[in-house]
């Protein structure tokens, strides 16, 4: 779900991407117009005054759980910049099962769109940046706003069904194997 002064602005931007994302991933990914909302993204050029000032701290606070840690989460957001985002992983598992994307709106379109295209697909799984991946939004020094061909391939093999949350290293790139035999087929 969208919150945040410019969320009605950006909401189009916003189901372009999650069409995007559910076509690569063979995920339900819409937004939310109601009932269980398991994504808030606050587009906003203040996000944590709106978050302070609205209902989405208080929504947060049910989702993770305790109103200090929202406030700590507050406190430490970064006042500047362009877009963070925070997971919520299951209790001891590895699963995500809901998240915060903050987007800072007073920077140019470009910008932005970038910012909801890195952080919505960061929470499907692939959360960290890496400068050693050059060609990919997945590092924010790359010239890359829309997803590479990369960072498709990336996301297509993390949501491959030889893939599972918890799997450790080795079981992760046998899995990762067996998805690019399926994707392409004799090489």
């Amino acid at each position: 779900g969208l919150a945040g002064e410019d969320a009605e602005r950006y909401a189009p931007w916003v189901a372009r991407h999650a069409a995007d994302l559910a076509q690569l991933t063979g995920q339900r990914i819409a937004l939310a117009e109601g009932g269980r909302v398991y994504v808030r993204m606050v587009l906003s050029p203040d996000p944590v005054a709106f978050i302070r000032a609205s209902g989405v701290q208080r929504e947060l606070t049910r989702v993770f759980g305790s109103a200090s840690q929202v406030a700590g989460l507050l406190d430490r957001a970064p006042a500047e910049g362009w877009a963070w985002l925070v997971p919520g992983l299951r209790p001891g598992g590895h699963e995500i099962q809901f998240g915060l994307v903050v987007v800072h709106t007073r920077h140019d379109p470009a910008t932005i769109w970038g910012c909801i295209v890195e952080e919505l697909s960061q929470l499907l799984g692939l959360l960290g940046d890496d400068d050693d991946v050059a060609w990919s939004v997945f590092n924010d020094r790359s010239p890359y706003s829309d997803l590479t061909e990369l960072d498709r391939w990336l996301l297509r093999i993390l949501y491959h069904t030889a893939i599972r949350p918890g799997m450790t290293r080795a079981e992760a790139v046998a899995g990762a194997r067996e998805a690019m035999r399926e994707f392409r087929p004799g090489r």
